[in-house]
């Protein structure tokens, strides 16, 4: 019986084989790009903002939150974080600066938060927890109701300005 026939069938599923691995390899190196990175982002099954691969504790997000204010809370807390991180180098001794638009995005979600009757937090309390892992100040709790909210993007944007590219 003449199996030749099989070869091609054989280099065909190995190439598929050296395929599918490459692409794990890729998605692999990219997980690894996000841990290096500080990526934070929202854990549905925890209800808490956590960072990929990191030392961070987590947010817990109240468990009454409804689910279209959880979308809302979790960009604003996704952009506290990385707007944290960044202020956290953003001085003369360490130089940091970072981006206009990660500004613009901050004022956009915290506009969005407050509009939920939300207090913001505070640039000290988000910067802490960001760049040191210092817990919410207990003054400071997460979507704490306020007829009144006071935003601080402007506050931050003037103070910044020099680390602002």
């Amino acid at each position: 019986m003449n199996l030749y026939w099989l070869i091609p069938i054989g280099a065909l599923v190995l190439l598929g084989a050296v395929v599918l691995l490459s692409r794990k390899k890729r998605s692999g190196s990219s997980a690894l790009a996000a841990v290096k990175n500080g990526t934070f982002g929202y854990d549905p099954k925890h209800g808490m903002m956590i960072v990929v691969g990191g030392q961070f504790p987590g947010i817990k997000l109240p468990k009454d939150l409804p689910a279209e204010q959880v979308v809302v809370v979790s960009e604003y807390l996704q952009t506290c974080m990385d707007l944290g991180l960044c202020l956290s180098y953003a001085d003369p001794i360490y130089g940091g600066t970072f981006s206009r638009k990660l500004m613009d995005k901050f004022e956009e979600k915290e506009r969005a938060y407050a509009a939920l009757g939300y207090q913001p937090l505070s640039p000290n309390a988000f910067t802490k927890l960001a760049g040191w892992n210092t817990p919410l100040p207990d003054d400071e709790p997460l979507c704490y109701r306020t007829p009144q909210p006071r935003l601080f993007a402007q506050m931050v944007r003037e103070y910044y300005a020099k680390q602002i590219r």
